[in-house]
């Protein structure tokens, strides 16, 4: 899943290769009066190159007089063969630069004139994946990859999908492109770096006024980074302030989305694989970016209604080198790691971790009986051709056992390997070159209505007059009960893309895990009896304490965001009672959304 995107600013740019004709064409003239001058002429070389200049370009004294004068009549032949080879050469340098420039479809002059909402930047797979997405959508979308030439963008050619060649680096290009009013862009390189000095171009693009999208509050940028401190550097930063107008920047990963997709499978999620009150145990072979993003998906879910919370064992043979990076990138998952909350208590580490040394594909039977009752088996190996082997290896060891199997390939899959695999029993494809980036109604990468969700969250956190402003707004108007969709107000509008982008992301989680609560509490459209909602409450709690402290933040006495520190991370019941509200409020808010969003269906 990556893409060729080069570093360099000069060498590999389409656009400037007309640019150097004109000056290609002097040269050659200059040297050529130089050599006549060499050969005798008995003129100053500069004189003669400027003489021949205006002989080929000035016809009216271009006759074989001026030669005869000027001792060159044995060049008259030359000459003539010159004024029709001269316009030709030029000519045909012109038709190549330009075919160059456009690229394998589309029109970089016409680009001005075709306005497109979606501009993708970088044409990997992924990015191919969503270009034909978004078009499905009605959308204009236009691609700018090095690789336009690449067979497996005629696709996006056929759909409609304008490709052009060129280096998302350079300014120029950003221009004719990011020019065209495009509202969302997305940076799709592939590696952090480039994709932040792409965003860096960007960003110098939108201040000089040349990216302006069709609606100022809709000018979104979309960067792939995959390092969590890139991530927050991006986002911690007002990369624009512009006469008050601010370009939103929002940073996704692609195997987050995928995790986040895994997780929300009532049939593929664990917390839906087993009863309440029960443990649920989760294997996993292998531990890729994929796998990386599973474990911080199972933590972010924190601990259950009914206290309790995953199981979680690694198997690999490079485990010893894991085990220590994984405490380092997620000292929560330590036992005893965490602050005291109010009383001294500890916070509980949020999901049990093991590691075991082995190869993948290699477990014996005598190892996994030592382990507790396996619930879901993720495969999440480096290579497609390493997962079929474990899955066949695991399949192989555990005959008698029904967990259900899931190979998580990072790769895309063939239609045909795909089915063979889901034929085994138990066996499951999860496929992140289709879950990555797919806009899907329940969770795209940019929904209005999950925007719309998040922002009241965010707005109306801890008011008192939340549920019923929001019963107000989704009362069915005029008998027709698609009016009950929440509206998106001007005013929070302006005051969510003013948010910080985690501020905005942690808002977006609440609506996210609408699923965990629902299959704990499948009454949301209903009334739930008080001690559910208690429980509720308990569960979005723990939810936030384990994002926060994913996030680096620790508990404190008194709260300061700058230094990372809050006086909310403790157990619920240690929590003031306007601060346990907080979150009898947000089941409100969640019953609420969950009837707009069947309204909206």
């Amino acid at each position: 899943m990556k893409t060729v995107v080069s570093t360099e600013r000069s060498s590999g740019s389409d656009l400037r290769r007309g640019e150097f004709l004109p000056f290609l064409i002097l040269v050659l003239l200059l040297v050529g009066g130089f050599v006549l001058h060499r050969h005798g002429a008995g003129q100053d070389g500069v004189q003669a190159a400027f003489s021949t200049i205006r002989l080929l370009l000035v016809e009216d004294s271009a006759n074989r007089g001026d030669f005869v004068r000027y001792g060159w009549e044995s060049l008259w032949p030359l000459y003539q063969w010159l004024r029709i080879a001269v316009p030709v050469v030029a000519s045909w340098l012109l038709v190549r630069s330009y075919l160059t420039l456009i690229g394998s479809n589309g029109n970089w002059l016409l680009a001005r004139f075709w306005p497109h909402n979606v501009l993708i930047l970088g044409g990997d797979a992924q990015g191919r994946r969503l270009a034909l997405e978004h078009r499905e959508r009605g959308e204009r979308v236009a691609v700018l990859t090095l690789d336009a030439a690449n067979g497996a963008n005629s696709e996006l050619m056929q759909r409609g999908v304008k490709v052009f060649g060129g280096n998302a680096l350079n300014l120029r290009n950003l221009k004719w492109l990011a020019g065209t009013r495009a509202s969302v862009v997305y940076i799709l390189a592939g590696v952090d770096s480039v994709n932040l000095k792409i965003l860096d171009v960007l960003m110098r693009l939108h201040s000089e006024g040349g990216w302006r999208g069709t609606d100022k509050r809709s000018q979104i940028c979309l960067v792939h980074i995959q390092d969590d401190f890139l991530a927050a550097r991006v986002t911690d930063v007002n990369w624009l302030q512009r006469n008050g107008e601010r370009c939103q920047v929002r940073v996704f990963n692609v195997w987050k989305n995928c995790a986040r997709r895994l997780l929300s499978d009532d049939s593929l999620a664990p917390h839906c694989l087993v009863p309440r009150g029960v443990q649920p145990h989760v294997l996993m072979l292998g531990f890729s970016s994929l796998g990386r993003s599973i474990l911080e998906q199972l933590a972010h879910l924190g601990h259950y209604p009914d206290r309790q919370r995953a199981m979680l064992t690694v198997a690999s043979p490079d485990a010893d080198t894991i085990e220590p990076r994984v405490h380092a990138s997620f000292p929560v998952l330590t036992p005893n790691a965490l602050a005291h909350g109010v009383h001294g208590h500890h916070l509980n580490p949020l999901i049990d971790i093991s590691f075991i040394s082995a190869p993948t594909d290699g477990l014996t039977t005598a190892r996994l009986s030592r382990l507790p009752a396996v619930t879901i088996a993720y495969i999440c190996t480096a290579t497609l051709e390493e997962g079929i082997a474990a899955t066949h290896s695991l399949l192989m060891t555990t005959p008698d056992q029904q967990f259900p199997i899931v190979l998580c390939t990072q790769d895309a899959v063939h239609t045909e390997v795909h089915r063979q695999i889901n034929n085994y029993p138990r066996c499951h494809v999860f496929n992140a070159y289709d879950a990555g980036l797919k806009l899907e109604k329940n969770e795209p990468v940019l929904n209005e209505f999950t925007e719309r969700e998040a922002a009241i969250v965010y707005l109306h956190f801890g008011q008192n007059s939340l549920v019923d402003s929001l019963a107000a707004q989704t009362r069915p108007r005029n008998g027709d009960s698609r009016s009950s969709v929440l509206l998106w107000d001007r005013t929070f509008n302006e005051h969510w893309f003013a948010a910080q982008e985690w501020e905005r992301e942690s808002s977006r989680d609440v609506v996210r895990h609408l699923h965990v609560k629902r299959h704990y509490f499948n009454q949301l459209e209903g009334e739930i009896s008080e001690q559910d909602q208690r429980n509720l409450s308990e569960l979005e709690h723990q939810r936030w304490c384990a994002e926060r402290l994913l996030q680096g933040w620790r508990y404190a006495p008194n709260t300061d965001r700058s230094k990372r520190r809050h006086a909310s991370l403790c157990a619920f019941h240690d929590l003031p009672i306007e601060e346990q509200n907080k979150d009898y409020t947000i089941v409100g808010v969640s019953r609420l959304l969950a009837r707009a969003r069947i309204a909206s269906k």
